[in-house]
């Protein structure tokens, strides 16, 4: 092979300008290189991409005759354990795009090596488990994500849809040694993804045509999320809070849920109008880092105050006349800082869309805002609430107290 990318070597280290003009080229590496090699053993660079062999790959030599007297010799070894992918080279961020891009991955693994391409996977010691397509084997589970990546192409415009949101599903919550890296270690699948899309419009991870939708995205794990399952704020901005590359958690996306649920969720209707939504890259890379951005929506506004419910670990929205509901937060609010959140404060619920599924309750689902500090007029998300339609008081409260208005969220 006549070249050799190695991104440590090939990026100028220090040097802002250059890192974002390469970053914003790195589909164009990783998919049109030949082979795309992982130390996917080591724990850095500093440990390389070769290992001394182990005892297990050492064969028994059997020797033994024919019926008729002929000698022969067989050679044999153990059976090779099947790797299961608990390296941090899968839970690195950059890593995940590299390797989604890349026609073919070759991962030098602790005990074997292990192929991944379009057509499918292979490793040395033959274990058909590498299709499975949980989390927990992060290398079937890739292979699984890649293929709906590729049927995206022949696919509807919503099946796209879901194919960006497992993406986004797959992606939040891997480690980055640097937070403002969430969407720059992403814009090569993103610029994928656009021309997909081409009609549409990228906005930090959410997407114009089906912003209302995209909007419904909870961090943490399934349900209401728990304390050990979301972290504080990012102290530096480095998207706006409707946008899930805000947290740092893992997230679910509505796709994700729906999935779950056994529900396509193509039941849902919008209940706001998007007057105007933008982000302002800090360079020239749309999909990269970014210096600003925010969402003026219209819809139904309600007035509440918040406080945490005394059993678990679980965050509560109570409004006036003391009907109360749970919501999932964004982050951790028993912090520190100027994102604490604390019993009695003015909080709001803004209804973003309803559901109505084939089987089952229909529901209303609501970002849940305060006041952003130091600027009038402006809101910031903290949160995400589902409420069933025929759900008790709170929903009636709610038609009957709610307003009409335009609110920027940033």
């Amino acid at each position: 092979m006549k070249y050799l990318w190695i991104d440590s070597l090939c990026i100028i280290q220090d040097d802002e300008d250059d890192w974002r003009h390469e970053a914003s080229l790195m589909a164009n590496i990783y998919e049109n290189a030949v082979l795309t090699l992982g130390a996917t053993a080591s724990a850095s660079d500093a440990e390389g991409l070769f290992r001394s062999s182990s005892s297990i790959h050492d064969s028994i030599e059997l020797r033994g005759k024919t019926s008729k007297g002929k000698r022969y010799i067989v050679y044999a070894r153990r059976q090779l354990p099947h790797y299961m992918g608990d390296e941090r080279l899968f839970k690195r961020g950059w890593i995940f795009q590299e390797r989604y891009l890349s026609p073919r991955f070759l991962h030098f693994a602790p005990n074997e090596l292990i192929w991944e391409c379009k057509e499918g996977m292979d490793c040395e010691c033959n274990e058909n488990k590498l299709l499975e397509t949980t989390k927990r084997d992060p290398v079937g589970y890739f292979n699984t994500l890649k293929s709906s990546y590729l049927e995206a192409f022949t696919a509807s415009p919503y099946r796209v849809q879901v194919a960006w949101r497992h993406v986004a599903d797959a992606y939040m919550g891997l480690n980055l040694s640097h937070a403002k890296d969430t969407l720059p270690a992403l814009s090569g699948i993103a610029k994928k993804f656009i021309g997909l899309r081409p009609e549409d419009r990228y906005l930090a991870g959410l997407w114009e045509f089906s912003f209302a939708e995209d909007l419904l995205w909870r961090a943490g794990s399934y349900g209401i999320s728990e304390k050990h399952d979301l972290r504080p704020r990012p102290e530096k901005w480095r998207a706006p809070t409707w946008s899930w590359a805000s947290v740092d958690s893992a997230v679910m996306t509505r796709s994700a849920a729906y999935n779950r649920w056994n529900d396509d969720g193509r039941g849902m209707t919008s209940c706001i109008d998007v007057l105007a939504v933008n982000c302002i890259p800090a360079g020239d890379d749309i999909t990269g880092e970014l210096s600003s951005g925010y969402a003026v929506l219209r819809g139904s506004i309600m007035a509440g105050c918040f406080r945490s419910f005394a059993h678990g670990y679980e965050w509560g929205y109570i409004a006036k006349g003391g009907y109360e509901t749970e919501f999932s937060p964004d982050y951790r609010f028993d912090v520190d800082d100027d994102s604490r959140v604390q019993n009695g404060d003015r909080v709001f619920c803004l209804r973003i869309a309803t559901h109505n599924p084939k089987i089952g309750r229909s529901s209303d689902h609501f970002l849940v805002l305060r006041k952003k500090r130091g600027m009038i007029g402006t809101f910031e998300r903290i949160g995400l609430m589902m409420l069933a339609v025929d759900d008790n008081g709170f929903y009636r409260m709610f038609e009957s107290r709610r307003e009409e208005c335009a609110i920027n969220i940033v």
